[in-house]
């Protein structure tokens, strides 16, 4: 009777860990990676409005001034009317993080990271 009693409950216990470790780990694995895009997202809206800045002040939009205000793991492409696109870093391969944002000028930066 007591082995019963302590057998059920060890197996009560085991299941409540095992439903609630299971959510923690939908969970935080949601919230890291809606964090991980919303970096993406910060990164692309900073570097559009430095390349609108640089190209209303007509200064030189280049990838040696850009590839310092982007993370070296990520990929940034820089289009805008009448210019070549500037790339800055390596394209990831297989799934990413993409953002993409458009400046009042016409600019469009695309921000990529590994997933």
């Amino acid at each position: 009777m007591r082995r019963r009693l302590i057998n059920s409950t060890l197996a009560v216990v085991l299941v409540v860990i095992s439903v609630f470790g299971v959510s923690l780990v939908i969970v935080e694995t949601r919230t890291i990676s809606s964090s991980a895009q919303e970096s993406v997202e910060s990164e692309a809206l900073r570097l559009i409005s430095v390349v609108e800045g640089r190209l209303l002040g007509d200064e030189r939009v280049n990838p040696d001034v850009l590839s310092e205000q982007i993370d070296p793991k990520r990929f940034a492409l820089i289009e805008s009317a009448g210019r070549e696109p500037i790339v800055v870093g390596e394209r990831p391969e297989g799934s990413v993080l993409r953002a993409l944002e458009t400046g009042d000028g016409g600019a469009k930066v695309t921000v990529e990271e590994s997933r």
